[in-house]
């Protein structure tokens, strides 16, 4: 990835009921953090992309969520939460990021 952001991407299935679910998440997350410019939020349906290859890491489970520091992008953090809520992937974010976080 060639973006001096962070990213928080969002692995899933489209077919699997949780991640249907989880879509509403993704989307609060992208009002929540619109004025963050130094994260960059992305999804991915694995069904429609190669993206283990890319990736360098298997995608078995879906939904997962994968955080890559900024000018650190070969070291991704997989989010190991036991439960995907906006408190538990917010702190996430910032326990992550290598900028000062911001949300609207």
């Amino acid at each position: 990835m060639s973006t001096n952001q962070d990213v928080l991407l969002f692995l899933y299935d489209k077919k699997e009921k949780i991640s249907k679910e989880l879509m509403s998440l993704f989307e609060f997350l992208l009002l929540k953090l619109k004025d963050n410019k130094n994260l960059l939020l992305l999804r991915c349906d694995i069904k429609l992309n190669e993206i283990e290859e890319k990736l360098g890491f298997l995608v078995n489970t879906t939904p997962r969520i994968v955080y890559y520091r900024n000018r650190m992008k070969d070291y991704p953090i997989h989010f190991s939460g036991k439960t995907i809520s906006a408190r538990t992937v917010l702190e996430f974010i910032m326990e992550n990021t290598t900028f000062d976080f911001e949300d609207s």
